[in-house]
């Protein structure tokens, strides 16, 4: 029911100036990681075999030599959807109405309606594979902006930040940039850099 009740979440905790001002600083943060790849190293302590990735520029990376390949990586790395806070349709209460026609809610069945929210859930996923293209701008059923966390999904090439994260002491538009950038930066440029994969042949696409 996150997305049902999410214009009052979000009415009350996330003003249109506070996703822009997340999308603003997601954006230098992107740009500071720009032509930055992922370095392998092994090395070797007490007969046991480490590995490590440091980060590097892509033009230094012997393994990267090939033009094609590094024109994937950056090509993935610009066709990254970002979804801040909240998808635009929870303002339009017709569009939420419709959203929600066939889930019903008894009142005094907890479990019952937890069942039944379930199998709605499975529905709309299942309505997903209608044969039409992915669209790539829409929100993941299973991650309402009330979600107190951040996500790069893999499947879908999509970074998500939901209003729940976005807030104090993590974020706010009324405090100071360096303060923000120091708090939920991170957790920003850790999501920049999540998708590093566990051998060498997936890293080569997995920066963003």
């Amino acid at each position: 029911m996150g997305f049902a009740i999410a214009p009052l979440f979000v009415g009350r905790t996330f003003s249109p100036q506070s996703r822009t001002i997340a999308l603003e600083m997601f954006g230098e943060i992107k740009a500071a990681f720009s032509g930055i790849g992922l370095h392998l190293v092994r090395s070797t302590n007490y007969g046991s075999e480490h590995r490590t990735f440091n980060l590097a520029r892509l033009s230094g990376l012997d393994w990267l030599a090939g033009g094609e390949t590094r024109r994937l990586i950056e090509e993935k790395i610009d066709r990254t959807t970002e979804l801040f806070g909240y998808p635009d349709f929870i303002h339009n209460a017709s569009e939420l109405d419709r959203g929600f026609a066939d889930f019903e809610v008894a009142e005094g069945e907890f479990l019952a309606n937890q069942v039944r929210f379930h199998a709605f859930a499975l529905r709309k996923n299942l309505r997903l594979l209608d044969g039409r293209p992915v669209d790539k701008s829409a929100w993941p059923v299973n991650f309402p902006p009330s979600t107190v966390n951040a996500f790069y999904m893999y499947s879908r090439n999509q970074i998500l930040f939901p209003a729940g994260v976005l807030q104090p002491p993590l974020f706010s538009e009324r405090q100071p940039m360096a303060l923000n950038f120091g708090h939920i930066g991170t957790f920003m440029g850790h999501e920049v850099c999540f998708n590093k994969g566990q051998n060498i042949r997936t890293v080569v696409l997995s920066y963003f």
